[in-house]
């Protein structure tokens, strides 16, 4: 099924791009603004608090009688978060320290609009005769996605240096192709149509594991 596919590239894209800094980011520090092991790991400080506030105003906002769709709130925590990497890719390329902590609450805030989007999609998109077995069809694609995006982030930062030669530059374009990963994922969000996912649970059980199977 054409839906079923589309959605769980979304689910695989997003994760594999929002979370490719995972492995860079306290190296970023320390490359390209020499700060101390000490700072570096502030940046962690400011993504959690952000992503903690990011759900929480979400979920209040969810709760409300008219809220936005779900689709609405996983677009604009998907755009959110490449916008962030796009400042953390103009702080590197320019040197500009005070725009990281900034780029780091924000993509805090908007991962944690990100979270409550996606799973409340994929609840959605989840038959409650096998809801077990889309769940776990659902958090694979997304597992498969962290579980390579440190391997993106890196492997890009380090083809970005070897082309690039400086520290600046490299991280730059890595944040930089973050954002573009992250917006190709949006696209496939927007191209699914939610009112076609009628067909029977036995039959949408079986495309989801026709994906993994790919």
């Amino acid at each position: 099924n054409t839906g079923t596919r589309v959605f769980a590239s979304f689910l695989l894209i997003s994760a594999l791009f929002i979370f490719a800094y995972d492995q860079i980011l306290e190296p970023f520090g320390g490359d390209v603004f020499n700060l101390p092991v000490g700072k570096t790991t502030l940046f962690n400080a400011y993504w959690g608090m952000g992503v903690l506030l990011g759900m929480l105003g979400t979920l209040a906002i969810s709760s409300r009688a008219r809220r936005p769709t779900d689709v609405t709130i996983s677009v604009v925590g998907s755009v959110g978060s490449a916008l962030a990497f796009l400042m953390l890719s103009l702080a590197s390329a320019r040197q500009q320290l005070p725009l990281v902590s900034p780029a780091l609450l924000i993509l805090g805030l908007s991962m944690g609009i990100f979270n409550v989007g996606s799973l409340a999609l994929m609840m959605r998109m989840s038959d409650e005769r096998l809801a077990g077995t889309f769940m776990g069809i659902w958090s694979l694609m997304q597992l498969m996605g962290r579980g390579l995006s440190g391997l993106i982030g890196v492997i890009a930062r380090d083809l970005s240096l070897a082309w690039l030669g400086n520290f600046g530059t490299a991280y730059g374009a890595t944040f930089a192709l973050e954002a573009v990963g992250v917006v190709v994922a949006v696209f496939f969000l927007l191209r699914l149509d939610l009112g076609q996912f009628t067909q029977t649970a036995e039959r949408r059980a079986a495309d989801l594991i026709g994906v993994a199977a790919d």
